[in-house]
């Protein structure tokens, strides 16, 4: 059994925060959840307990009391549909004590909490506990004798009100769920007496199971407001939901309740959060100001509910993909956010256009955003040049050249050459979201513009955007009129689209054409066939968050391209038409054993896509009241550091501090960093060594009375080069595709290995080998069967006995 007791930190001063706590046993679909701590009754249900297991078809109930006698009526409120009530204000069924209690009768109303949906409840008292359900709508009860509460069973025997403990029992089935519904409801309860006055009413005690109710029995006068329930089986405590500490989104210290929130929570983010899981919003998401929400990179936020920004809300985009926003037609958003593109110009080492657009209105104009209002942040923005004096919002060049163009879609010249417009300014233009652009991106605001020759690019660049996104979609109708000419259109939503899905007019449906910026020298259209199975061509199809393209009219005449919200496909993410790269990463996390069970302390990210300055896309550490794990980089502790690929014996040192247990495991996944160096992990007490392999690697220690065992600089972790198979990996060629699969057969291309014999290997990200198998190198595509390879993500290496390449692939 894990008990649960969450002490967090703000700013390095402690608080302690009360609340009710959810016990998570380990056994099979047992749960037991605390009271209240509240005594106006004498305790009973304050400070007592309610276990609850089920064996998949009948749910047990045990209550064990806290306090005095169990005199009065506890109501276990059931909210098992989606369609039931939020408070009792029209229930008043008073025929008998039971429906009194249920109906909080001749009483002030209770309210349930966000995402809480009253369908059923269990009555209990020293008679028996009764189950009965809730009509959804309407008045309940007009009088004695009413009976409209609807009683489905006895679900339990007398006790004695002295009795330490009872138990009752229903099915799942008696509140109308079974396998295809789902099994799992949510609950709460009160405790009071229903035969108070006259009438008859229900006088409430302040002692429930639930949060929300403070100290003071609310009686018959007050309304009872409830903030937060629990949910069976997964022991989650849920309503209003907010933020505690810095962190990531699915770690439970971050959040006040304990885990983290459920869709139909009401949740406020007071901190700076990082999604690391796909969120889903169906009820509300308050950003304080301030606070910060950062949706990862390759993660989304599902919102069918309302975002509330007075802060900063961030789609981050990197090279390991773009954060996206999948609204329904009911979301809403207040507020501005934050869009990104990232661009790898330095990673493929390329100064070439992109073709860009914005996924949101910009209130600010250009120069603000793009070229991230004239700051030089290592990474953000960049260039857009235009002047040789600097006017009007360019950066100054000495030849003046412009670097930004938009398309004139209704041009009708030979082969459409003067269709390309520079723009006239960027201090007062905005952006649009879908309006679409030519930009010339040379790196970030600190390349060098006046060297000669023109230098590489010194940066891959994030394009920001700040504004209101596009939740409704979008036609553009400004299309060329004559057929066969072409017209430049924008993905308007920060969402990957299918473009086969697009409403099209008199439109060439057969094709899609793409700027390839990693194509020839300079980059290069792709001519891309909507009916193409080749896997080189296919994500091709997909258009990304911030790309634009083109589209060729069909026939004389008016035409049109709409963008609808069932278009969008966020499983095709990728960022083949900007890099096509696997992201090197490590993620650190130190466990510990608590009362028999496996706690995670803290974590920490690396992922090798950006550059060894700390800025933006680095994240401080703010300290936890217990463990804390961190990356320590000259005076700065890090939580989250984005940095460039290792360099030989390079060293990063790893920072741990306040330990308050003796027996620890730190897991170190590793993942796409083998073909770029070695990882050691290095123990400074020990005087030991151990090479981190690619995926999952475990590390146990102990900490004793020996001072140098609890150094907080004990561990850092070496980076090993060997420069001849260095030289020799960089041209090797492992093509595994198509990635994700669609079936039960892969393709692998590989080329530049020393053997014609190559062996494949398998493993998951546990390092655990699956499959092995050989494979012939002569350039060509071999198939492979992996219809017995269960769904997941796997690590495929290809290695002559001397060199290797591996990739990341995903079965589905």
């Amino acid at each position: 059994m894990k008990q649960i007791k969450i002490i967090m930190t703000r700013n390095y001063f402690t608080i302690i925060f009360s609340f009710f706590i959810a016990t998570i046993c380990v056994h099979a679909q047992q749960v037991t959840y605390n009271g209240n701590g509240n005594t106006g009754f004498g305790g009973p249900v304050g400070n007592g307990t309610l276990q609850l297991t089920d064996d998949g078809t009948t749910v047990t109930g045990t209550f064990t009391k806290g306090g005095a006698g169990f005199n009065d009526t506890m109501v276990i409120y059931i909210s098992a549909s989606s369609t039931g009530r939020t408070n009792t204000v029209d229930i008043n069924d008073t025929s008998d004590d039971y429906r009194r209690a249920v109906s909080n009768a001749n009483s002030s109303a209770i309210f349930f909490p966000p995402g809480f949906e009253v369908s059923h409840a269990i009555a209990i008292n020293t008679n028996q506990p009764k189950l009965f359900s809730i009509p959804s709508n309407g008045n309940v009860g007009t009088g004695a004798g009413n009976n409209e509460l609807n009683f489905i069973k006895n679900v339990g025997s007398g006790f004695n009100s002295g009795d330490v403990s009872f138990t009752f029992s229903f099915n799942w089935s008696d509140l109308g769920l079974d396998g295809s519904t789902g099994l799992n409801f949510g609950f709460l309860a009160t405790y009071g007496n229903p035969n108070d006055g006259d009438p008859n009413g229900m006088f409430s005690s302040d002692e429930a199971l639930g949060g929300g109710i403070s100290a003071g029995n609310p009686g018959k006068l007050n309304e009872m407001t409830f903030t937060q329930y629990f949910d069976y089986p997964q022991g989650r405590t849920l309503g209003i939901a907010a933020t505690a500490s810095a962190g990531f989104w699915s770690s439970p210290g971050v959040w006040t309740n304990g885990n983290p929130p459920g869709a139909e929570d009401q949740i406020t983010i007071q901190n700076a959060v990082i999604t690391d899981v796909p969120i889903t919003i169906d009820n509300s998401i308050t950003v304080n100001t301030g606070s910060t929400l950062t949706i990862a990179a390759n993660q989304v936020m599902n919102l069918n509910g309302s975002l509330t920004n007075n802060g900063t809300t961030r789609f981050a985009s990197s090279a390991s993909g773009t954060a996206q926003l999948l609204n329904s037609a009911t979301a809403t958003v207040n507020g501005d956010i934050t869009v990104e593109r990232f661009i790898p110009a330095a990673n493929n080492n390329r100064r070439a256009f992109r073709f860009v657009t914005s996924a949101v209105n910009t209130s600010g104009s250009i120069f603000a955003n793009w070229q991230d209002n004239g700051n030089s942040v290592p990474g953000v923005g960049t260039h857009i040049t235009g002047s040789e004096t600097g006017a009007n919002g360019f950066d100054a060049t000495p030849s003046g050249n412009p670097s930004m163009f938009s398309f004139d879609n209704t041009d009708v010249s030979a082969n459409q050459q003067v269709a390309w417009q520079p723009i006239d300014n960027t201090d007062v233009n905005t952006l649009s979201a879908g309006t679409p652009y030519r930009l010339f991106i040379r790196g970030d605001r600190n390349y060098n513009l006046t060297a000669t020759p023109a230098p590489a690019p010194n940066s891959n660049v994030v394009l920001r955007a700040t504004g209101t996104p596009d939740l409704d979609g979008a036609t553009f109708s400004n299309l060329n009129e004559v057929g066969g000419n072409f017209s430049l259109v924008g993905n308007p939503f920060q969402a990957v689209v299918d473009f086969r899905n697009l409403t099209k007019s008199n439109l060439n449906t057969n094709f899609i054409y793409v700027w390839n910026a990693n194509k020839a020298t300079q980059g290069g259209y792709e001519t891309i066939s909507t009916g193409t199975t080749d896997p080189t061509e296919t994500p091709f199809l997909y258009v990304q968050p911030g790309q634009s393209f083109f589209v060729a009219t069909a026939g004389d005449g008016a035409a049109s391209i709409g963008f609808e919200l069932d278009d969008r496909s966020p499983s095709n993410s990728n960022l083949v038409t900007f890099s096509n790269e696997d992201v090197a990463s490590m993620k650190l996390t130190l466990y510990s054993m608590v009362d028999g069970n496996t706690v995670r302390l803290d974590d920490l990210k690396i992922v090798f896509d950006g550059d060894n300055e700390i800025n933006i896309n680095d994240s401080n550490k703010i300290f936890n009241p217990e463990e804390n794990l961190s990356l320590l980089k000259g005076s700065s502790y890090l939580a989250y550091e984005s940095r460039a690929l290792p360099d030989n014996d390079e060293e990063m040192q790893l920072n741990l501090l306040n330990y308050k247990r003796n027996d620890y495991s730190m897991s170190i996944r590793v993942d796409n960093l083998a073909s770029e160096a070695t990882a050691i992990l290095v123990d400074r007490f020990l005087n030991t060594e151990q090479t981190l392999s690619e995926g999952l690697n475990n590390i146990d220690f102990q900490i004793n009375n020996q001072d140098m065992s609890a150094d907080a600089d004990r561990f850092y972790i070496k980076f090993t080069k060997d420069t001849a198979s260095l030289i020799d990996s960089q041209n090797l060629v492992l093509k595994v595709y198509p990635n994700p699969t669609n079936g039960d057969q892969l393709n692998i291309t590989t080329a530049g290995f020393d053997s014609t014999d190559l062996t494949l290997t398998i493993t998951n990200l546990l390092g655990q080998t699956i499959a092995t198998k050989a494979i012939v190198n002569t350039g060509n595509t071999a198939k492979i069967d992996v219809s017995t390879i269960a769904n997941g993500m796997y690590i495929f290496e290809i290695t002559d006995g001397s060199t290797s390449k591996s990739s990341k692939v995903i079965l589905n």
